[in-house]
This record gives structure tokens, sequence and C-alpha cells, in this order.
């Protein structure tokens, strides 16, 4: 059995985080977001977190409703 696993256990501040609401409205990017992780593996489920300041604005965003979406700073889509 062939695992793939993908994983980027630090980004930087070129990553673009972006929280979109259940019907896929944009609301806001998250600028300050840092220690970003995705893992990926072959038929399984893949988990992605981060962590914003305490004191950041946009962190009443992050809600249970909405979604993040990854993209790397090469441009590659990395998941919602």
């Amino acid at each position: 059995m062939f695992i793939y696993i993908y994983s980027i256990k630090y980004i930087g501040g070129d990553t673009l985080l972006i929280v979109k609401s259940r019907n896929q409205t944009e609301l806001g990017v998250l600028e300050n977001a840092y220690n970003i992780s995705v893992t990926r593996r072959v038929n399984a489920l893949w988990t992605a977190s981060f962590a914003l300041p305490a004191d950041d604005v946009k962190n009443e965003l992050c809600s249970h409703l909405n979604f993040v979406e990854i993209i790397s700073p090469s441009g590659k889509y990395l998941g919602l």
C-alpha cells in the first residue's frame, strides 16, 4: 500500500488563508496567521491547522460554520 504524506510545517507570510462562508462568499484574509500546517494522505482525511494572535480582529471570522481556503506561496490550492 502506497501512502503519500504531504506536510508543510511552516509556510510563512506568503501563504494565503481566505475565510469563506458556507455559501463560499469571501469574508476576509487572515494576514496574521502563523504555524500553518497541512498534512495529506492518500485515501484518508487531510488536516490543516494555523494559529492567530489572540488580539487579532479577524478571530471572529473563524467560526464553526465558515471555511478556510489555503493557497501556498507558489499558488498551489491546498484545500478548503
